[in-house]
């Protein structure tokens, strides 16, 4: 049943297996929403390490320096025979983000 409701559910539901798989250390999380310049919104729920440093490629790449792409581990969010699911992010698609944190 867990597939089922995770793929009739937003990404923004998918909290509960996420945390699980990976959880941090300090209980914190965060929903990290990227609104790219085409309109497509990309949603994440990750720990607040990985949006951490998000943040900081994104405020380094702004000051000119850092790759153009970010990698975001998609953890459990895992469909087909994959072992591994990582999104990448181009800094120069990127419209605005929004940053949701919440502690378990």
């Amino acid at each position: 049943m867990n597939d089922t409701e995770e793929s009739t559910n937003s990404n923004e539901t998918s909290a509960t297996p996420q945390t699980v798989v990976q959880p941090d250390p300090s209980g914190n999380g965060a929903i990290l929403a990227i609104t790219l310049i085409n309109g497509l919104v990309k949603e994440y729920d990750l720990p607040i390490s990985d949006v951490n440093a998000f943040l900081n490629w994104y405020d380094a790449k702004d000051a000119g320096t850092g790759p153009s792409k970010f990698a975001i581990d998609k953890y459990s969010n895992i469909k087909g025979p994959f072992n591994k699911r990582v999104d990448y992010v181009i800094f120069n698609n990127i419209l605005t983000f929004e940053v949701s944190s919440y502690t378990m």
